[in-house]
């Protein structure tokens, strides 16, 4: 029975309605009602929450505050400052228990976490054409160009230009692509984005006072001058939309040049295809324990995901600096205008 001091919602991705075909994945979730506000921002607008939970989802997720740590067989979860979390999983009741110590600040953020993980396994699972992938991507009027890249390439720095030439933000890591008959669909997912101050500074920014995020309390014990803000944080700090999906009509992979340099340049087929493989994520979370409980696709089939979506879509090769961000962002601007005639 559900303590009157928690509240119970279903989690659903989004882009699920008349978008993705053939998927609409859930996820019930409880947490304390003092959090629940909390996590409902955190999820929106990638996820849609309704209390109307009707016939159980297949897995749930249980968060809950105790004073002092049981001997229930919970491990920590997460990391540096964040041991006040523990975790457990019941693969044969499908719950995923999380439990906080009173002074922890991280349950929130860790729930969120753990139902974006059990959405995106769920996804990869169910949807033959789900591709998930280390980038992230940007929207002008419903198109969107996905942006990938490892880190230190200048992913980051290429949505946060475009966002602050007035696009909308989809996502920065994460993304999820989904091939349909006619067009494919980049799907965002919540989760906070480490940003640099060195970049905001080149967009004519700064960070925000609010440290919001948790690790935001130490980050410049292992951040080395970069903060996590919440994707709310940056359609704010940019006066920019939040979305939760968008045609994808282009690949965009960035690097970092020499000052004052700035090209788009136009790849073949084939190393587009180069390319997003080696951008692929599988399993599609950071939580490796939850993976092991779905049955997901080989990356071999998920290769061939990959080159049937560079077939379809044109790939750009970025080089800039950051002295030229807004300038890449403008040329990226103009594909996308380009697309819409």
């Amino acid at each position: 029975m559900t303590s009157p001091a928690t509240a119970v919602t279903r989690c659903t991705t989004t882009a699920a309605a008349g978008q993705l075909p053939g998927v609409g994945v859930s996820v019930d979730m409880e947490v304390p009602k003092e959090l629940h506000g909390t996590v409902l921002s955190l999820l929106h607008p990638f996820v849609a929450v309704t209390s109307d939970t009707g016939r159980a989802a297949p897995w749930r997720v249980i968060s809950s505050i105790e004073e002092a740590a049981n001997d229930d067989g919970l491990v920590s979860y997460g990391g540096h400052d964040d041991t006040a979390v523990r975790i457990g999983v019941d693969a044969r009741a499908r719950v995923v228990r999380l439990v906080a110590a009173s002074e922890s600040r991280y349950l929130a953020v860790h729930t969120v976490r753990v139902v974006r993980s059990l959405l995106r396994l769920a996804t990869l699972e169910s949807d033959p054409s789900a591709l998930f992938v280390h980038g992230g991507m940007f929207a002008r009027s419903g198109l969107g160009l996905a942006v990938l890249g490892g880190k230190r390439s200048g992913k980051t720095s290429t949505i946060l230009g475009a966002a602050a030439l007035g696009a909308a933000f989809v996502s920065n890591d994460d993304l999820s692509l989904h091939v349909g008959e006619q067009d494919c669909v980049g799907v965002g997912w919540p989760r906070s984005v480490s940003i640099r101050e060195d970049t905001l500074a080149a967009l004519g920014g700064a960070m925000p006072d609010e440290a919001s995020h948790p690790a935001n309390d130490t980050f410049d014990a292992y951040r080395n001058g970069a903060r996590l803000l919440f994707p709310s944080q940056i359609s704010s700090l940019f006066a920019t939309e939040l979305v939760a999906s968008a045609t994808v009509v282009g690949l965009v992979f960035p690097s970092f040049a020499s000052d004052n340099e700035s090209s788009i340049t136009k790849l073949i087929p084939a190393e587009t295809g180069a390319r997003l493989r080696a951008q692929l994520l599988h399993p599609p979370v950071k939580d490796t324990f939850l993976a092991e409980h779905f049955a997901l696709p080989d990356p071999v089939g998920l290769a061939e995901r990959a080159d049937l979506i560079a077939a379809k879509l044109p790939g750009y090769e970025v080089r800039q600096s950051l002295s030229t961000l807004r300038v890449t962002a403008a040329g990226l601007a103009r594909i996308l205008d380009g697309r819409k005639r």
